[in-house]
């Protein structure tokens, strides 16, 4: 076994943190998104069952219940929305992460001399200002320079963002039930 203080295991190591930051972060983002998504979805058909039909549900549910449960709806939707933007932006880092490790490993069998500043610039000549300006305010903001660190936080405001866009979502419904008139 090597030295834990060698620079080359500790290398190695982080390589290999990193890597598996990025898998967990993103495989979480996947299932989380996917929740999300069939939340939304189930609970917008619903609400636009129930706006199709308004006059036949304002004779069983108050309009001020109704118009409770719209607002909460609009909220927890603006929550999921936020959501699956971050998921997206986790999901497709981890996912090229992962792909670079891959070739990373590749490129050493094989290549002896690579410049990853060179790389990292052709990702940054092709990445648009307002891009640019989210992301380095995003890594402020999660306080890492360090990009998998930061997917990592990003993933669990994900399940924050996630956990209230559901909570609205239980409101939404939980006023058309009290406002039910029977």
């Amino acid at each position: 076994m090597k030295d834990q203080n060698d620079p080359e295991v500790r290398k190695t190591s982080r390589l290999i943190a990193r890597v598996l930051l990025y898998q967990s972060a993103g495989k979480s983002a996947q299932i989380i998104d996917s929740f999300t998504t069939w939340v939304l979805a189930g609970v917008g058909a619903s609400m636009a069952l129930l706006l199709g039909n308004l006059d036949d549900v304002s004779v069983h549910v108050s309009l001020f219940q109704f118009r409770t449960a719209l607002i909460a709806y609009l909220i927890g939707m603006v929550f999921g929305i936020a959501e699956k933007f971050i998921a997206s932006y986790v999901i497709g880092t981890a996912e090229s992460a992962i792909e670079a490790a891959e070739y990373h490993k590749n490129i050493h069998e094989n290549f002896e001399n690579v410049d990853y500043n060179v790389i990292r610039e052709e990702f940054e000549r092709v990445t648009l200002p307002s891009t640019k300006y989210a992301k380095r305010l995003l890594h402020r903001l999660l306080r890492s320079s360090e990009n998998a660190h930061s997917m990592a936080k990003l993933s669990q405001v994900q399940y924050v963002l996630s956990g209230l866009s559901i909570l609205f979502f239980v409101l939404t419904i939980a006023s058309l039930i009290h406002g039910l008139q029977v």
